[in-house]
């Protein structure tokens, strides 16, 4: 089977190699190197990830274990993400320069803690980055913002075999320029207005706009499915998320200095509820992520959306329509699932549960918003828990 990609591994401390060559069989030697970069935004390694993917697996959030080709394409992404956030620190630092290798116009030299990895046929879009862009002119005496804006969102999109560039939708990546919602959501809350997309990630690093996923690779897309994971949420945190995140903004504070951090979700709605509204969950965002992460909205959002939530009993047979109410009931699926993922609430007692629905406020105050589908506009359905301003509340039939 071909490989778009070549990959020289060395794997975990030892100087051996794992191998995939193209169509050819044409192989090289790389020597083991290693590598001791302090704070760095190293990738997982192939162990590391298919270890990773594998507890995912069995949580049912992917179809089955990894495999090299899923690791490649991870390492592409990571690539590409790691040229952005060089970027956004550059803005703020502009001595600051690209943390790994290049070897010619598309090979990458990836340091691992325990090696490296060479990577072949990875264009440079980046290869100007850290001088102006002949698009990007008009954009060279730009301020960088104060804070970080950093959406919090799920995972990768699906990966698909062969999938040429122009289909694919992965954030960072500057030659994947299918369309994509969650691109355009971000370049429409920063008024980003450059067609080009390596423009337009140039822009948004300016404006210190940071995605940061909560799953390093694709998962199922399925509602059903993240209704059924409760508990295991807040475990894959603290297994994964937590550490990628502490990693990624001490990279960034130690080459620009101490930054403000602002926060919005990014992703379908029972992730959003498990991050806000679930037991496990919310301690380790609060412990290990940020004490302050639920009362930091983003500035550019809070000027243009209410964030509000409330849980109330449903009106006879209502529908969940307005979406910064859940319908409290037997058969409210949102309802249930907050039950679900907050384990010391005595279903069976009816004083807790009209305690838990009054004090939803007090005990589980969410003032960031949570941006859960992928539509072109700051809209009502955008936001599952906020409303525009300019927007009056309707009363829900």
């Amino acid at each position: 089977m071909e490989l778009k990609y070549w990959i020289i591994a060395s794997t975990t401390g030892k100087e051996k190699y794992h191998i995939s060559t193209l169509s050819t069989d044409e192989k090289c030697v790389f020597s083991f190197k290693r590598y001791h970069m302090q704070n760095f935004i190293y990738p997982l390694t192939w162990e590391e990830f298919e270890s990773l993917h594998r507890e995912a697996w069995h949580n049912g959030w992917t179809y089955g274990p990894a495999f090299p080709e899923l690791y490649e394409d991870y390492l592409v992404n990571w690539v590409y993400f790691v040229d952005y956030v060089d970027v956004l620190i550059n803005a703020r630092n502009n001595s600051h320069n690209r943390q790994y290798e290049r070897t010619g116009a598309d090979i990458v030299h990836i340091p691992l803690e325990n090696g490296q990895v060479l990577l072949r046929h990875v264009p440079d879009a980046y290869k100007d980055a850290f001088k102006p862009l002949s698009i990007l002119d008009e954009l060279k005496h730009t301020t960088a913002s104060e804070a970080l804006k950093i959406f919090i969102g799920e995972a990768p999109p699906k990966w698909k075999w062969k999938e040429l560039p122009s289909k694919r939708t992965y954030f960072y990546h500057p030659l994947h320029t299918g369309s994509s919602d969650w691109f355009k959501v971000p370049k429409e809350i920063f008024n980003v207005r450059n067609p080009n997309k390596t423009a337009a990630l140039y822009e948004l690093a300016l404006k210190q706009f940071l995605l940061l996923d909560i799953f390093p690779f694709p998962i199922i897309q399925d509602t059903e499915i993240r209704k059924e994971v409760t508990g295991e949420f807040g475990a894959w945190l603290e297994l994964y998320f937590v550490g990628y995140f502490k990693k990624c903004i001490n990279y960034i504070q130690q080459n620009a200095k101490e930054i403000k951090k602002e926060y919005a979700l990014a992703m379908p709605l029972y992730g959003s509820l498990q991050i806000c509204f679930g037991e496990t969950s919310r301690e380790v965002i609060s412990k290990e992520i940020d004490k302050e992460f639920y009362s930091k909205p983003i500035s550019e959002l809070a000027k243009k959306v209410h964030i509000k939530w409330t849980i109330r009993p449903a009106k006879g047979n209502e529908n969940q329509k307005d979406n910064t109410t859940i319908l409290s009931g037997a058969k409210k699926d949102r309802y249930k699932f907050i039950l679900g993922i907050n384990p010391s609430i005595n279903r069976n007692n009816e004083d807790d549960l009209k305690k838990f629905m009054g004090g939803v406020s007090t005990k589980y105050p969410v003032k960031i918003p949570m941006l859960t589908s992928g539509k072109n506009s700051l809209s009502k359905s955008e936001f599952i828990n906020s409303k525009p301003k300019n927007e009056k509340t309707k009363t829900t039939k």
